[in-house]
């Protein structure tokens, strides 16, 4: 291949990579916005370390943005070695991603805790094996992943400490 095509492919995976990252936030969103308002969330009992309510929005906005970059780069990963991991990993990704979609309705929009918490369990399980896969092509790119699972992990204790508070 020659170098303009070669170049030419890199900046076309870059406008879809961002794309990806983007939709990925937008996606996030508007799960949110369809789902109402989140007021219920103030009135319950929380588990100690419970962050400020307005916090939810920075850091999900910031790990959908770095959960589309991530995915969208592996998505527009163009290396047969690595096909079979990038298949497998983006696979889960987007499971994961569904049923991340899934948990806001869930939790804030129905009040089912317990549900929620399963979900974001199957979350948390899908991230880790996307974080293998792709630490297997290439390790930024399972790494990238990690603060995702920290998050999933405390979102987690404090979907728990509702249940158990509650």
């Amino acid at each position: 291949m020659n170098t303009l095509t070669e170049k030419n492919t890199e900046k076309w995976n870059l406008i879809y990579t961002v794309i990806f990252a983007l939709s990925f936030l937008i996606f996030g969103f508007f799960s949110a916005i369809l789902t109402g308002s989140s007021n219920a969330y103030i009135g319950l009992n929380k588990p100690t370390f419970s962050p400020p309510p307005e916090l939810f929005a920075v850091v999900w906005s910031l790990l959908y943005v770095i959960i589309g970059w991530v995915n969208g780069s592996v998505y527009f990963l163009n290396n047969p070695i690595y096909e079979d991991n990038r298949r497998k990993g983006f696979v889960f990704a987007v499971i994961g991603f569904i049923l991340n979609l899934l948990w806001y309705p869930l939790f804030f929009g129905r009040g089912e805790f317990v549900a929620s918490f399963i979900d974001i369990i199957a979350i948390f399980l899908l991230d880790v094996i996307c974080i293998i896969e792709y630490r297997r092509i290439k390790p930024i790119y399972g790494n990238l992943l990690i603060p995702y699972a920290i998050w999933l992990a405390f979102a987690a204790y404090l979907n728990l400490g509702v249940i158990i508070l509650n």
